[in-house]
C-alpha cells in the first residue's frame, strides 16, 4: 500500500521539525510532502533540509484548501491513501496504522478522522 502524508505549511518553521519527526516515527511507512504555501520564513528551506518532498504553491489565494488542492492535483492518483496533517501537529506513532485498519474495514469508507488530543510541547522542552 502506497501512502502519502501531505503537510500544508504556511510559515511553520518553528514546528515543522517536530511534525516531520512524528510522521517518520509511524509504524507504517509513508512518503511525506510539505506544501509550502506563500511562506515568508524558512519553512521551505527547513523542509528541504529534513529531506522530505516539497511543493511550493503557485498563485494560491485559497489558503490551506488551495494548497491541498494543488498537492492533490499533482499526487492523488499516485497513492492508495493520503493523510493530511497540519504542520503544527504531532501525531501518535500508531495513528497511520490505526487509520489504515479502520479504512480497510469497509470498502465503502472513503476517509477517517482522528480524535485530537492536546499536548503542551512547549513546556516539555
Amino acid at each position: 500500500m502506497k501512502i502519502l502524508t501531505i503537510v500544508p505549511a504556511h510559515n511553520e518553521e518553528s514546528t515543522l521539525d517536530s511534525c516531520i519527526n512524528g510522521i517518520r516515527n509511524q509504524t507504517i511507512e509513508t512518503d511525506i510532502l510539505v506544501v509550502c504555501d506563500n511562506c515568508t520564513d524558512n519553512t521551505e528551506q527547513l523542509a528541504k533540509s529534513l529531506e522530505v518532498n516539497t511543493l511550493k504553491t503557485i498563485n494560491n489565494v485559497h489558503k490551506k484548501s488551495g494548497a491541498l488542492n494543488q498537492a492533490l492535483d499533482k499526487y492523488l492518483l499516485d497513492y492508495d491513501l493520503i493523510l493530511v496533517q497540519d504542520a503544527d501537529t504531532i501525531i501518535d506513532n500508531r495513528l497511520l496504522e490505526n487509520a489504515v485498519k479502520e479504512i480497510n474495514k469497509d470498502t465503502k469508507l472513503g476517509a477517517v478522522c482522528s480524535k485530537a488530543g492536546i499536548k503542551d510541547i512547549m513546556s516539555s522542552k
